[in-house]
């Protein structure tokens, strides 16, 4: 069962399989008001590091440390809604698979219901709440806005290219 925050209410939930560079991994995809909630295997965290973050990030880190591909454990990866710049049921090899497109990647889950979930990620994502303060490029007057961790959910300032906390790298 997925934690959520004040105000959140499920929308959609059901079995997926995150194809990703591990290989697939067996998971539950539940979408709310305001996130996308991934509930399975997961790379595992850095000491210290808070709950945001997405995958990319967490693979970063692990080749950062020199460890090659990270060791999965039982965990729960959560992509605000205002990430996601779309959704698409996309051919695979048995049917539709769901394609999330975020800010700067994407991602591939397989699921028998991909032409549900694809509307419904876009419906919920045009309803969802904005992006918090600054997380969106440059603040007020054209000043560079602090860069915020999607590992550690910390702000950075620029022109960091790793964040001060948690020593994560932004990418680009």
């Amino acid at each position: 069962m997925v934690e959520l925050e004040p105000g959140e209410t499920v929308l959609k939930t059901g079995p997926v399989r995150w194809v990703g560079r591990e290989g697939e991994r067996a998971g539950v995809l539940t979408l709310t008001n305001h996130a996308l909630i991934f509930d399975g295997p997961v790379p595992p965290r850095p000491p210290g590091a808070g709950m945001g973050g997405g995958p990319m990030r967490r693979r970063a880190w692990a080749a950062q440390r020199g460890a090659g591909p990270p060791v999965l454990v039982p965990g729960t990866l959560r992509i605000a809604l205002w990430r996601c710049r779309g959704a698409a049921a996309i051919p695979g090899p048995s049917g539709n698979d769901l394609g999330v497109q975020l800010l700067q990647r994407s991602f591939l889950l397989r699921t028998s219901e991909a032409d549900a979930w694809a509307p419904a990620i876009r419906q919920a994502r045009a309803s969802a709440p904005p992006p918090p303060p600054g997380a969106m490029g440059a603040g007020r007057g054209g000043v560079p806005a602090n860069l915020h961790c999607d590992y550690c959910g910390k702000q950075s300032p620029p022109p960091a290219t790793r964040c001060t906390t948690c020593g994560a790298p932004f990418e680009g």
